[in-house]
Formats: structure tokens, C-alpha cells, sequence
């Protein structure tokens, strides 16, 4: 008799089906960390802005704009350009709210806020801090 080595078509056909599959899964799994990474690098430039807010504050007795507490413009990017960092004060200067605007669609958390008394929050789901 004479066999043939070798794989069938069907053979290869689940092969790469299931290549597919473990591929489209590590796809989804790594995006959704990747998204994460990018909160927490908002999350922490949006804390930098605060302190920076409350050491302008022992000096001069009131919260300042995001050039008077130092910074070039008054709105910061995050360096991996998802979230813009912008402050909003009230009550006189004598109270702000640090938000973060992410640049490109975050269904799970959208806009993060950070206000003078640390009460965080977002525009879709209140855990994402």
C-alpha cells in the first residue's frame, strides 16, 4: 500500500480556526489592560495636579488656575495622549475640580474627576477609581 504523509485540508482548517480563536481572546484580554494602564497614568497626573493645587494653596490662601499652579497651558495631556487634565475652581478659587477627559471612547469609566476634598469620581461608573 501507499501512504501519504501528510495533513488534510480539514486538518488545517481547525488548526487555524482555533489559532483564530486564541487570538481574537488575547486581543480583548490585553486592549482592556492597556485601557486600564492608561486610567491609572490619568489617575496619577490628575494627583500630581492636586498637590501641585495645595501647595499653591498654603501660599496663597486660594486655589490657583492650571498656569498660576505652574504648568504651560491650561490643560495637560497624558504622554500616552488618551486623557487631557483640566482644572475647574469654584467658590471663590477656594475649591476645584481636577477632570480628565479621555480623548478616545472609555465606555467602562469615561471622565474621571478629582475634587478639592478628594471625592473621586466618573461620568459612567463610580469604581473605576
Amino acid at each position: 500500500m501507499n501512504k501519504k504523509q501528510g495533513f488534510t485540508l480539514i486538518e488545517l482548517m481547525i488548526v487555524i480556526a482555533i489559532i483564530g480563536i486564541i487570538s481574537v481572546y488575547a486581543f480583548m484580554n490585553t486592549s482592556e489592560h492597556v485601557k486600564k494602564s492608561h486610567r491609572a497614568e490619568a489617575k496619577s497626573l490628575m494627583l500630581q495636579v492636586a498637590h501641585q493645587q495645595e501647595r499653591y494653596f498654603t501660599e496663597n490662601n486660594s486655589y490657583g488656575s492650571m498656569t498660576a499652579i505652574g504648568n504651560a497651558s491650561a490643560t495637560l495631556t497624558t504622554d500616552s495622549s488618551n486623557h487631557e487634565i483640566s482644572v475647574a475652581l469654584s467658590n471663590n478659587d477656594m475649591a476645584y475640580t481636577i477632570t480628565a477627559t479621555a480623548l478616545n471612547t472609555d465606555t467602562e469609566c469615561g471622565n474621571l474627576t478629582l475634587t478639592d476634598t478628594n471625592v473621586r469620581g466618573s461620568t459612567v461608573n463610580g469604581n473605576c477609581w
